[in-house]
């Protein structure tokens, strides 16, 4: 079974183009990234990237998947929204800042 986690990757991968880009956005190593999509290949049972030279392409069959991904975060997200939606009361954090000298006039 295919992994959430490591499909977003893909995914971030396909509109970022590099994992270093991946790594600092989603606030991860380049080494996790590429051990997590060498992960998700093997799952897969097929070539997700393809390396030229110094860079990496998707593959046709990576496209594909990051398609489906596209689709699977979209229902999720619709998911959250729908759940939160039959909640009669909101909840969640308040952060307040202000200047020490401010708060103390």
């Amino acid at each position: 079974m295919l992994e959430m986690r490591r499909l977003r990757l893909l995914r971030e991968l396909s509109l970022r183009g590099t994992i270093a880009e991946v790594a600092y956005e989603l606030s991860y190593s380049p080494s996790s990234v590429s051990q997590q999509l060498s992960l998700l290949e093997a799952e897969a049972g097929v070539k997700l990237l393809q390396r030229n030279g110094r860079t990496l392409s998707l593959t046709p069959q990576a496209q594909v998947l990051v398609a489906h991904t596209e689709q699977l975060l979209d229902s999720m997200e619709r998911a959250e929204a729908d759940l939160s939606a039959t909640l009669s009361t909101v909840s969640g954090t308040v952060r307040l800042a202000v200047f020490q000298t401010a708060m103390l006039a």
